[in-house]
């Protein structure tokens, strides 16, 4: 509920008197039906319990209410708590004139209490509604306030005098109960209590803040208690009393909630001792207390008559003199004087004044009321005087005292600005001291660097010796075997064979002359590899059969095998068969490792020609003979 309290509410922490707050509704609902049930006859007249009980929770509590209400809607302006403080004052005055006329018949009271109920119900219903659906605030909210209440407080003024009058219907007869009259206004005030919660409850849930929840419970005992009134058939039975201390509880509920809508709004901009100075405060006391006054001695009417119409406004006017000072006292004066002349000085509602003892009264209540209030208004002066040499006292203590706090202040940051420089000072000591052992500690370092650098130079020196003598060796070793390699060419080159150098892996690396010759193959030719030499040169078996890839003489000689004089035949790229008388050998190395294969082959084709040209000649010869023979 209410957005202006909801955008400050805070979470609300569950208490245990808040838990337990419900309880006493159902309490009061069972009791109610047992006590209507057994129908209990017997009268517990309690006047004075009655009076003290109404002053506090009917009366103080109200005006509590009211006051801590009417500063939330100054600070806030929201329409709704002007007419929860208006419900406030009409419940006040109307249970304050029942209660204070005991002594008459029980309609009375009923009736002004009843028709009062009803007003603060239909006040409340509308507040509940206007805190639903209305965003507006009302301005000026001090003009607003002071009209509103006074208004309420009129309108139970009239509930008053419409009694007294006998204007308004019989609302209760004493062992019969209510009349229709009343079912009617309490049921209806029932229903607007009843469903004002339920407004606030559907517009609040699921989390309702303390003044919602606690303006609910209020309500809703209210409600109880109207409910039971409508039951009850004996003024001051056990049930009246229920219904009462159902009422007096809701007071209290309703001053929580009041205390929590404070809060919650956060209004601590004005304290009671600003809010008791300003005008509209006082005359608005003035006028309710004279209106409360009048109450009173309208109540005592059937006991005094008209004799000492001026009982009670004398301390009506005192309590506004002591209020507000002199202007206040003259009006309560004023006020008093006029209410008198009207209702309580006969003839009744006449302004002329025909007996000389009435003007002798009037004269004396006057200036005894004027006396009064210079008095009050002298001790409000000198009570102002002495505050204000009291704030310039205490001015001038808050003065000394904020130049004595600036000086300490000053005092403590001037040492803990020394402080400061000599820890500085210490601190830089030690850095410089740590600085001083780290530039020694580098010095020893640097002495062991030096020493270290001598020696590796030394080492490097002594290195670089043997490097020279290294490279000496290295180069006539190179120049060996260069020697040796020249040597090996020419040697190679000088042989009359082809000679043909494999490495480990069957690639080329050295082919002499002769085989140059016989190949007729270029340089790149010898970069194939052998499978790709094979298959180009078309290599066979002395029986005319090419070589598998395993059955070649360069893998089984890279196997380690020795393979001696085996004639192959190969077809050159001039497609000519070429005969070759083949050694093939592995090449290791001084630790036995395979380096490679040496190819040493001689050309046989001639011899081979030569061979198969006498071969061929001894066949013809042969076949000569043979046939030479046969003949």
């Amino acid at each position: 509920m209410m957005d202006n309290i909801a955008a400050n509410q805070e979470k609300t922490k569950k208490k245990p008197l808040r838990q337990l707050a419900w309880l006493p509704i159902p309490f009061f609902l069972v009791l109610m039906i047992i006590l209507w049930v057994l129908h209990l006859k017997g009268e517990y007249e309690l006047p004075a319990l009655m009076i003290i009980v109404n002053f506090l929770v009917r009366t103080l509590a109200c005006l509590l209410i009211m006051y801590l209400v009417g500063r939330s809607f100054l600070v806030n302006g929201a329409p709704y708590l002007l007419m929860i403080g208006c419900g406030m004052a009409i419940w006040m005055a109307s249970g304050f004139v029942s209660t204070a006329s005991l002594s008459r018949e029980a309609n009375f009271g009923v009736t002004i209490s009843n028709v009062g109920i009803w007003m603060a119900a239909l006040c409340h219903l509308s507040g509940v509604i206007l805190s639903i659906r209305s965003k507006r605030t009302i301005r000026p909210a001090r003009l607003w306030l002071g009209v509103a209440y006074t208004l309420a407080l009129g309108a139970a003024g009239l509930v008053v005098l419409a009694t007294l009058a006998g204007w308004l219907p019989v609302f209760f007869i004493d062992g019969q109960g209510g009349t229709p009259v009343r079912y009617i206004i309490l049921a209806s005030a029932f229903t607007m209590f009843t469903l004002a919660t339920i407004l606030l409850w559907k517009a609040n849930r699921p989390s309702l803040s303390s003044f919602v929840y606690w303006y609910m419970l209020a309500l809703l005992l209210i409600a109880i208690g109207l409910l039971g009134m409508m039951v009850q058939s004996y003024r001051a039975s056990l049930l009246d009393w229920v219904c009462r201390t159902s009422q007096y509880l809701s007071g209290i509920y309703m001053f929580i909630a009041a205390i929590a809508s404070r809060r919650e709004l956060k209004v601590h901009g004005i304290t009671l001792t600003q809010a008791i100075n300003e005008p509209i405060y006082r005359f608005g006391l003035t006028i309710t207390v004279i209106a409360a006054a009048t109450a009173v001695r309208l109540a005592f009417t059937p006991i005094l008559r008209m004799h000492v119409p001026f009982l009670t406004f004398y301390p009506a006017v005192m309590v506004a003199a002591l209020y507000g000072g002199l202007w206040t006292g003259l009006l309560a004066t004023v006020l008093s004087t006029l209410t008198v002349n009207c209702f309580f000085i006969e003839p009744i509602g006449s302004s002329v004044i025909n007996q000389p003892a009435v003007w002798l009264e009037i004269v004396a209540f006057c200036v005894s009321c004027m006396m009064l209030s210079f008095v009050t208004e002298a001790m409000h002066r000198a009570q102002a005087k002495l505050l204000s040499h009291q704030e310039y006292l205490e001015e001038l203590v808050k003065a000394r005292t904020l130049e004595l706090e600036r000086e300490i202040i000053e005092r403590k940051r001037v040492e803990k600005d020394l402080q400061a420089k000599q820890q500085e000072i210490t601190v830089a000591n030690e850095e410089l001291q740590a600085q001083w052992e780290k530039l020694i500690a580098a010095n020893e370092e640097l002495h062991a660097q030096t020493e270290e650098l001598n020696f590796t130079y030394q080492e490097l020196q002594c290195q670089t010796e043997e490097i020279r003598k290294h490279e000496k060796v290295t180069a006539r070793a190179r120049d060996e075997a260069e020697q040796r390699a020249a040597e090996l060419d020419a040697t190679i080159s000088s042989i009359a064979a082809g000679v043909i150098i494999y490495d480990n892996m069957g690639n080329v690396i050295r082919v002499n002359d002769y085989a140059h010759v016989l190949y007729k193959l270029t340089s790149e030719d010898y970069q194939l590899s052998y499978q790709e030499c094979l298959t180009g040169l078309q290599m066979h078996k002395s029986d005319g059969i090419a070589y598998a890839t395993e059955e070649a003489p360069l893998k089984r000689a890279l196997r380690g095998e020795v393979i001696r004089d085996e004639e192959m035949m190969m077809v050159t790229i001039s497609e000519k068969p070429l005969w070759l008388s083949s050694t093939w050998a592995p090449i290791y190395s001084n630790s036995g490792n395979l380096m490679g294969v040496i190819f040493i082959f001689t050309d046989i084709t001639e011899s081979k020609r030569k061979a198969e040209d006498r071969l061929a000649s001894e066949r013809e010869l042969l076949k000569v003979t043979l046939n030479s023979l046969g003949e």
